[in-house]
């Protein structure tokens, strides 16, 4: 048995380790107190930003929305008014002028090729330039295009012919200096073309000379 001086002692012991524990245990909740106090602050300030740059990016988006809305108007205003000038007959063709290059996609002449193409006007003014092996393939070649019905009826204002010489790369021959001796292999000699310019007279075809 023990003695009454064991038992208070025990007790005593007891009481000091329960509040020792018992203080532990209040701090850690404190802490946790604290902790959630801090991370409740956090999330609201996090909310509060989130609600923020949601709202500047509703307002970005309608600005940009906005400058893409009067971007379209004024692109379609600027079509209407080209459809506009087009149908009445101020600038351009308002069919296009597909229907010539397909009728020159058509019409072929062997030994004949073409090096500058312009079409324009509302009365469809054209001008080709190009070359031939030989002056009786460009007969030949104006033919053809009498065939197609984009060409049928169109006066010839402008035809002029004149030869040069081009180099088996294809490019023009230089005028100046004496011809360059063969290699061992045998250089093919150059080639005499008949370059052409030809058209209604109204539409001009810039130069390519040496193309």
């Amino acid at each position: 048995p023990f003695s009454a001086t064991w038992i208070v002692a025990a007790f005593l012991i007891t009481v000091v380790v329960i509040s020792g524990y018992y203080a532990i245990a209040s701090r850690q909740v404190q802490e946790l107190r604290a902790r959630r106090s801090e991370s409740e602050t956090q999330l609201k300030l996090i909310r509060d930003q989130l609600v923020g740059a949601g709202k500047a990016a509703q307002k970005t988006r309608s600005k940009a929305l906005e400058e893409q809305v009067a971007r379209a108007e004024t692109l379609f205003r600027g079509r209407q008014e080209v459809i506009g000038r087009l149908k009445g007959g101020e600038i351009g063709n308002r069919d296009g002028y597909s229907k010539f290059l397909l009728a020159l996609a058509r019409q072929h002449v062997e030994g004949v090729w073409l090096t500058g193409i312009e079409i324009a006007g509302p009365r469809d003014d054209f001008a080709f330039q190009g070359r031939a092996l030989r002056a009786d393939l460009l007969s030949d070649y104006i033919k053809t295009l009498r065939k197609e019905e984009a060409f049928r009826g169109k006066p010839i204002g402008t035809l002029s012919l004149h030869e040069l010489e081009m180099e088996p790369g294809g490019e023009q021959k230089s005028a100046a200096g004496p011809a360059p001796a063969p290699d061992r292999q045998g250089a093919r000699p150059a080639v005499r073309v008949v370059e052409f310019k030809i058209g209604t007279g109204l539409a001009t075809v810039a130069e390519t000379a040496g193309k």
